[in-house]
């Protein structure tokens, strides 16, 4: 069981209206992200709550009843003291953590966050644009089906410094990035 949550602030990204208080609001079908993974979990046998009430998240109890919790288009400082000692002591008992769409534009001020992303931070990216995916590590469940490469359009996001001590899926071959990681010409970073 996943529990997706989004900032209920402002938007980041336009993901669909915001969310009613509590666990599992209605949905817009301008809720994209929801929808998707409600509709995912349907299909592979796994249920998903949803929210942007950061209550949701305030006890280590709460969170334990599920696998994953899944950060999506969150911005800025999202979750209030209680909800930051509860995803710390369920991430360290071995809850699941993914963040998806800005992620790295999170809780900028807390440390423990920005390890748990391998002391990255959100720096710019340039405008949505075709890339090309590149496979790096197959060995994990999510990776072994996809194809080597395959192109897909995005706002791709510059991150200083580089994630360590993580284990890297894919990347994107910003050669194939027509306007650059910026939304400049192309560039070369050393890593």
């Amino acid at each position: 069981m996943l529990l997706c949550t989004r900032t209920a602030g402002p938007r980041h990204a336009n993901l669909g209206p915001p969310l009613g208080a509590g666990l599992n609001p209605t949905l817009a079908d301008t809720n994209v992200v929801q929808n998707a993974l409600v509709t995912m979990g349907r299909e592979h046998g796994f249920a998903v709550d949803w929210t942007e009430d950061v209550t949701q998240l305030a006890t280590p109890a709460r969170l334990f009843r599920y696998n994953a919790v899944v950060f999506y288009s969150t911005s800025r400082d999202a979750l209030d003291d209680a909800a930051q000692t509860s995803l710390r002591q369920y991430i360290r008992g071995g809850g699941g953590f993914a963040g998806i769409h800005n992620a790295f534009g999170t809780e900028y001020n807390w440390p423990w966050y920005e390890g748990l992303l391998g002391g990255a931070n959100f720096y710019d990216h340039g405008p949505g644009q075709r890339g090309t995916v590149v496979v790096q590590n197959r060995r994990d469940s999510s990776t072994a089906a996809l194809p080597d490469r395959w192109d897909f359009t995005d706002e791709w996001y510059n991150l200083v410094p580089a994630p360590s001590r993580v284990r890297v899926l894919a990347t994107v071959d910003e050669s194939t990035l027509a306007e650059g990681a910026t939304g400049k010409k192309p560039f070369c970073r050393a890593g």
